[in-house]
């Protein structure tokens, strides 16, 4: 019951979501009169939700917004190389056991970025971290709290490499977020980690390779930086 009261905010955001769908969805079927739920979902029902995260952004901005403890520029970037790296090996991976499929959305790339690489990740940080991680964090130990926020945050992502991507993501920038103590180094990382995603076509051994250098160049700061 206590972890369902520290995930409110969340709940309410995508029962609202559901909500939507299924009332546009209505509306393209019987007063369009559309022929193709699937492309409806695919493409018109996308600037629909866009629109939705910018009102839900703007509400969280105004309710939860508080100005972050200043950390050091080297943290930001070892946090970024981690995150990034871990993202673009975990997509290598998933190409490579034919796991993922290249999005066949024909949505603006522009409008791709806006949406997912920058609305996208604020209000998943601001929700799952800022919010969420925040409260469980007042009721169980650090591990614990950073276990069930994750595996919360893996639950509203769909299909199995979604599931797996998001929980792994998601533990490293909660383990950011819990050192740091800022929700703008785990939201620029999961905008440029999610921005990158977006122009894979498919598995690139030089995307892996450069990756694994990204994390281990990653790890080196953060070693040197514990020195």
């Amino acid at each position: 019951m206590k972890i369902i009261k520290c995930c409110k905010e969340i709940i309410v955001v995508y029962l609202l979501q559901l909500l939507l769908m299924f009332i546009s969805s209505f509306i393209y079927m019987y007063v369009f009169n559309g022929s193709s739920l699937n492309s409806f979902f695919s493409n018109e029902f996308y600037f629909i939700i866009v629109f939705f995260n910018i009102l839900v952004l703007l509400y969280l901005l105004k309710h939860y917004y508080t100005k972050e403890k200043e950390i050091r520029l080297s943290s930001v970037i070892s946090s970024i190389f981690i995150v990034v790296s871990v993202s673009l090996v975990l997509n290598m991976l998933f190409f490579m056991f034919n796991l993922q499929n290249v999005s066949n959305m024909s949505i603006s790339i522009y409008l791709l970025i806006f949406s997912s690489g920058i609305i996208g990740p604020i209000v998943e940080e601001y929700l799952f971290r800022k919010i969420l991680l925040t409260r469980l964090l007042e009721l169980y130990s650090t591990k614990l709290a950073i276990i069930i926020e994750c595996l919360i945050f893996a639950l509203f992502h769909s299909g199995l490499n979604g599931i797996i991507y998001a929980f792994i993501i998601g533990l490293i920038l909660s383990i950011i977020y819990v050192k740091y103590k800022n929700i703008n180094v785990s939201i620029i990382a999961h905008m440029i980690s999610n921005t990158l995603v977006l122009f894979l076509m498919g598995f690139n051994i030089y995307i892996l390779l450069l990756s694994i250098v990204m994390l281990i160049l990653g790890l080196l700061i953060r070693k040197k930086m514990l020195a």
